[in-house]
C-alpha cells in the first residue's frame, strides 16, 4: 500500500512536469514564430516602395500578418525600418530595426539597409522616437 502511494506521488509530481515543459514548449514555439515574422516583415519592408517624408509611415500585408514601418530623416536621407512580429496573448508586437538609406540609384522611394544596422531594440536615444502612431 505506501509503495503504492508513494508511486501515485511520484506519477503525480512527473506529471506536473510534462505539463509545465509543454506550456514551456508552446511559448516558445509562439516566441519563434513572432521572431521570424518580425524579420519576414523587415525584409518585405525593404522591397516596399516609399514615402519621403519625416513622419512615420505603415504598410500592412494582411495574408502574411505582415507590417513595415518607416521613418526618413529629410537631412541626410537616412531613415529607420521598424519590422514588427505578434505574439499571441501579447498587446506590444516584438519589433525589429534596421537602419536605411534611400536608394538614390533606383527609382524615388526604395530603400536599401545599412551594413550593420539591424538592431532587436529602439538604436535612438528616445524610444518614444521609435514608435509610430497607431
Amino acid at each position: 500500500m505506501l509503495v503504492m502511494m508513494i508511486g501515485m506521488l511520484m506519477l503525480g509530481g512527473l506529471q506536473r512536469q510534462l505539463d509545465l515543459q509543454l506550456q514551456q514548449g508552446i511559448e516558445e514555439q509562439r516566441f519563434w514564430q513572432a521572431f521570424n515574422q518580425g524579420l519576414s516583415s523587415l525584409s518585405w519592408g525593404f522591397s516596399l516602395r516609399w514615402s519621403v517624408t519625416d513622419e512615420w509611415q505603415c504598410q500592412t500585408l494582411p495574408s502574411a500578418q505582415l507590417r513595415a514601418c518607416l521613418r526618413i530623416d529629410h537631412d541626410d536621407r537616412s531613415g529607420l525600418l521598424r519590422g514588427e512580429g505578434q505574439v499571441d496573448g501579447e498587446l506590444q508586437p516584438l519589433t525589429f530595426y534596421h537602419r536605411v538609406m534611400i536608394d538614390v540609384t533606383t527609382a524615388e522611394g526604395y530603400i536599401r539597409p545599412i551594413m550593420g544596422g539591424w538592431s532587436d531594440f529602439c538604436p535612438d536615444a528616445m524610444e518614444q522616437a521609435c514608435v509610430p502612431g497607431q
